[in-house]
């Protein structure tokens, strides 16, 4: 049957008794794979043993890559939006490459001025 240029087939409906209950599956985990091309990646969990992993990852797939990489931690609840930009923008002398953590973003994304929080539209 052809109705507004959409092909339009019925399927013969079963009794109750016919139906298969089929459930989703997950597909198996695999943890994340990181290059040295990435640029910017986000990290966000409950778990803070595994983001300090993942972190610990990526850091050795730069070290890696790239020899000597800097790393700057900053707390989200007591820095300064200005503080990390001004870190994002600027590089060292002798530096070649870094990387910087924001800890608890999800404070220092709500606690920013002008903010109504992590990840809520306006």
């Amino acid at each position: 049957m052809v109705r507004g240029g959409l092909r339009i087939r019925q399927i013969p409906t079963a009794g109750f008794r016919d139906y298969h209950l089929v459930m989703a599956r997950r597909a198996p985990y695999s943890p994340p794979k990181f290059t040295a091309d990435m640029r910017t990646i986000i990290l966000r969990g409950k778990d803070a043993f595994l983001t300090q992993m993942y972190t610990h990852r990526l850091i050795e797939t730069l070290e890696a890559t790239h020899g000597t990489v800097e790393r700057f931690d900053f707390d989200g609840d007591g820095v300064e939006p200005a503080d990390v930009l001004d870190e994002l923008r600027s590089y060292g002398l002798l530096q070649e490459h870094k990387i910087v953590i924001v800890n608890q973003a999800d404070r220092f994304l709500s606690s920013s001025p002008g903010s109504k929080g992590p990840s809520r539209p306006s």
